[in-house]
């Protein structure tokens, strides 16, 4: 399955199919909010 998403450039090259690809994580940091350094001040 990655190799049909990873081997297309564009959403035009993709092939529909009768799946779906959910990833669910648990924890994710880094992402927008304080700056760098900001919460060890």
């Amino acid at each position: 399955m990655f190799e049909v998403i990873r081997g297309g450039k564009h959403t035009t090259d993709l092939v529909k199919r009768d799946l779906v690809h959910l990833d669910i994580d648990h924890k994710q940091m880094g992402v927008g909010g304080e700056e760098v350094g900001e919460r060890n001040r």
